[in-house]
């Protein structure tokens, strides 16, 4: 019997352990997931949403609160229709124009996986977003450069065209002028 109690105890001492860790890790998790810099959503077979990271809710203007158990059509219209979660992983990135509630015009950039259970079956879709209207903005500008650039290059040759011959006719309109004065 006491066998059998010490068995019992060590067992209940490697399962409160393996419950700490546990709880660690869930904790630990919870913590990648809302302290991580993209937006980051699941939805489940049904096209709702079932999670909403705290980036999420920065980036798109909504709360959590706001947006659980909605049907992704409501959040992203955009997108929506165009997550296919058997599509080729090449084809699992989308770039779409999106506007907050208070109005701001963002250009968010999407990647989506499918979300599945411990047995590997497909339960849903991750859904990861992120901002990209900096950097948009930036390649126009850049862009916007580099064609005034070009203008400026041309420009220069030009200019540099209509000289020479202007230099020649000048010097032959003096060459005229000294030789006709008396």
């Amino acid at each position: 019997a006491s066998y059998l109690a010490d068995l019992l105890r060590r067992a209940g001492l490697e399962l409160a352990a393996k419950s700490i860790d546990f709880r660690q890790l869930q904790a630990l998790t919870k913590n990648i997931v809302e302290n991580i810099g993209s937006g980051l959503l699941t939805i489940d077979g049904d096209g709702r949403i079932t999670s909403f990271n705290r980036s999420a809710e920065e980036i798109t203007g909504r709360s959590f609160a706001a947006v659980f158990g909605a049907p992704l059509q409501n959040v992203f219209p955009a997108i929506a229709g165009r997550i296919r979660p058997d599509a080729p992983d090449e084809t699992r990135r989308i770039e779409e124009s999106y506007l907050t509630p208070g109005g701001q015009p963002l250009v968010l950039g999407f990647s989506y996986s499918p979300l599945r259970n411990d047995d590997g079956a497909e339960i849903g879709t991750i859904v990861i977003f992120q901002d990209l209207s900096a950097l948009r903005e930036m390649e126009t500008r850049l862009k916007r450069e580099e064609r005034l650039a070009a203008v400026g290059r041309l420009a220069a040759g030009i200019a540099h065209e209509i000289r020479n011959p202007l230099g020649a006719i000048s010097g032959s309109i003096e060459m005229l002028r000294s030789s006709a004065t008396p």
